[in-house]
């Protein structure tokens, strides 16, 4: 067996993918059926008993192209003002290798014939000739049938990579096709033209080649020879192509034959199935916009290694779908996912992701996106528990009478989703966690949209916990933790939280909902004096440490972050968690009037004493009122039997009012036991 590296067939641009697959089809079919080909180093290795003179001799004396036509469409060679050069040449070719198309093009001729068409035809004409080609046409059309169009119940459904069956704008794929035949053989007597081994030597191995043909076109598939505005050294130029890359490029899209799916569910319909295609998102590369959305769908191309017979290939193509965890993937958002989930099974290694966008214009291009490695990525399987929410809320996202807010927070989501499948890691699923959280914040502002759009809150499992980064800002995530924690969500938003379950209030502007879209410090200190009105508890299963705490009264935090990270932590199903955690930093103390006004307001006695809360103190301390929240503090710990060393203590208004808002922060009981020895003299507290 030799090993031919087609150096001219790489996955990018997609024209050069499709070539390689033309190549292993065509040689698998009529000229070695043990021939092999995978991908390695970006080059298509073709492992096959022909060397490269017999494989060049196969393609110029004894290649069959695939009778590809398209009677259905304007523009195909079938009607009057059609360019008819290719069309009429094999029909009066009397070559052996025409032989199929010269039938397949009678029995269209006949068809169009018989059902009276003068002209391209459209709505039930169009679809009564699409039957009949499907019924008439013989075995070797029908590879090129399956792969422009699949009849479903309804009408006809096309394929993203042959435009709509077979044409992409004023550009007709089959009519080309049979053009570029005859610009390769000679179409008396079959035999390769002039410049034809030299043009196949090019498409194949890359090898500099003479006289390639201006002006014709090659379409979506190579945008970099298709010409036009700044394409070139001057403002324009024309298309430049080698007719074996759009020969062989055709013939290879056949692998990717189309089929009818449909859900084993009452009231669903046949929808188009197509192997590694899906819907677009335009999300997760550079350039992304919500304009690349409206595209015509994305390709994932398989890239393989291991050697692999063309019907293995063919089985992979037809097999080849992608599952995010129990849904099937509908866009490229859920690919990514899958491929994060799971991996492949396929012996696949990496994908290609092409977007057929508008470019250059009103033309469509396959234009690359990016690759990615077919590896799975741990714990990528906590993104199923939200994999509905997303599914259920993305249509209505994207509408017409979504906010703007509602739009940009969702599209957050699928791109950090799609960063964090790329690389995968703690600090992009941290991202995930936030886009999560502000999405969720979003729809507690929108309260007509999210019954309009029966959107439900988000809840997280406890797993995701330990998935997140909580080293790179450290103090934030700690601080956040600890007050999502306290399940204080019912204070960020209008939700019942329960066991496993999270409901939207029916309740318009619930008192306990104090979240607004002012500061931190405010927003924290409106919690605090809510939940000590509702007596909720002040005591959360994870702890933050008097270090974080300090931190944050000296504004050495990002309180936009740390604000983020509470939205999205307090996703998590906190109720269903019994276990409690702390989280300390050593070397920082914290001032001595939170000291003070800390042990005013505990979740817990004081050496089994309850101290009362004063709520004045917190008011005091929130308006910025040091002296009076001290000294209202020191008369409430002397109150219940203890003695404070300091009753006066002055700050700065800013900072007092930090410091009413770090009051809210669950602290662990040998921090209170440290403030204990800091605040009180050491013969508390006294008998009474």
């Amino acid at each position: 067996m030799n090993d031919l590296i087609l150096s001219g067939c790489r996955p990018e641009p997609l024209a050069n993918y499709l070539k390689a697959l033309g190549v292993l089809r065509l040689l698998g079919e009529q000229a070695d059926p043990n021939v092999r080909g995978g991908w390695k180093q970006d080059e298509f290795i073709l492992r096959s008993s022909l060397d490269r003179e017999k494989l060049e001799q196969f393609f110029l004396q004894d290649y069959r192209p695939t009778p590809i036509v398209a009677p259905w469409n304007g523009g195909s060679g079938f009607y009057p003002k059609d360019k008819k050069e290719g069309i009429d040449a094999l029909c009066i070719s009397p070559a052996q290798r025409f032989t199929d198309y010269r039938q397949t093009i009678s029995i269209a001729q006949n068809l169009i014939e018989s059902l009276g068409l003068s002209e391209k035809s459209s709505g039930e004409q169009k679809q009564l000739l699409l039957r009949q080609c499907r019924n008439h046409f013989p075995d070797k059309a029908v590879a090129w049938l399956d792969a422009a169009y699949i009849l479903t119940e309804s009408e006809a459904k096309y394929p993203p990579l042959l435009g709509t069956g077979g044409n992409d704008g004023r550009l007709e794929f089959t009519n080309n096709f049979m053009q570029r035949l005859i610009d390769i053989f000679d179409i008396g007597t079959g035999a390769p033209t002039a410049f034809s081994r030299s043009w196949l030597s090019g498409a194949l191995f890359n090898e500099p080649v003479q006289k390639l043909l201006a002006d014709k076109p090659i379409g979506q598939f190579y945008p970099g020879a298709a010409g036009g505005a700044n394409s070139s050294v001057g403002f324009s130029s024309k298309s430049l192509i080698n007719p074996w890359d759009f020969i062989l490029m055709i013939e290879g899209a056949l692998l990717f034959a189309a089929a009818a799916t449909k859900r084993l569910r009452a009231g669903t319909t046949v929808e188009l199935g197509y192997p590694f295609s899906t819907r677009a998102a335009g999300v997760g590369y550079g350039t992304a916009s919500t304009a690349d959305e409206s595209s015509r769908g994305e390709l994932w191309i398989p890239l393989w290694e291991s050697p692999s017979l063309l019907s293995e290939v063919m089985t992979l193509f037809s097999e080849g779908r992608a599952q995010a965890g129990k849904r099937p993937a509908k866009n490229s958002v859920d690919f990514a996912q899958a491929l994060a989930m799971l991996g492949t099974d396929r012996g696949i290694n990496e994908f290609l992701r092409y977007g057929f966008q508008e470019r250059n214009g009103l033309a469509y291009f396959a234009t690359p996106l990016g690759r990615w490695r077919a590896k799975a990525r741990p714990k990528a399987n906590l993104l199923d528990q939200v994999g509905s929410w997303i599914d259920s809320f993305r249509h209505k996202a994207m509408g017409n009478i979504a906010p703007e807010r509602i739009k940009r927070t969702f599209r957050a989501v699928e791109e950090a989703i799609m960063n964090f499948c790329k690389p995968g890691g703690p600090s992009q699923m941290t991202e995930i966690v936030i886009a999560l959280g502000q999405a969720e914040r979003a729809l507690a502002g929108s309260p007509r949209f999210r019954e309009e759009a029966f959107a439900k809150p988000i809840l997280l499992s406890e797993e995701w916990i330990e998935t997140l980064d909580n080293g790179k800002e450290k103090a934030e995530f700690h601080l956040a933790l600890a007050l999502a924690s306290m399940e204080i969500r019912k204070n960020l938003e209008p939700v019942e939280v329960r066991p496993g379950k999270v409901s939207w209030l029916d309740q318009k502007n619930p008192p306990h909902v104090v979240w607004r879209d002012g500061s931190l410090v405010n927003n924290l200190t409106a919690a605090l004096l809510r939940r000590c009105l509702d007596a909720e508890s002040l005591d959360g299963k994870y702890r933050a440490g008097l270090g974080e705490i300090a931190a944050f009264i000296s504004v050495d935090i990002d309180d936009s972050r740390l604000e983020k990270l509470l939205w999205g932590l307090s996703l998590i199903d906190w109720p269903k968690i019994t276990t409690a955690a702390s989280h300390r930093i050593e070397g920082s103390f914290t001032p001595m009037l939170y000291d003070l006004l800390k042990l005013t307001c505990l979740h817990e006695p004081l050496k089994d004493t309850p101290i009362p809360l004063n709520t004045a103190i917190l008011t005091r301390a929130a308006s910025g009122d040091a002296a009076a929240a001290s000294k209202l503090a020191a008369q409430r710990l002397t109150g219940s039997g203890f003695h404070p060393f300091v009753d006066l203590i002055r700050e700065p208004n800013k900072k007092t009012q930090r410091i009413a808002a770090a009051l809210i922060f669950p602290i662990s009981r040998s921090d209170i036991y440290h403030l204990v020895k800091r605040v009180l003299k050491v013969s508390e507290p006294a008998q009474r």
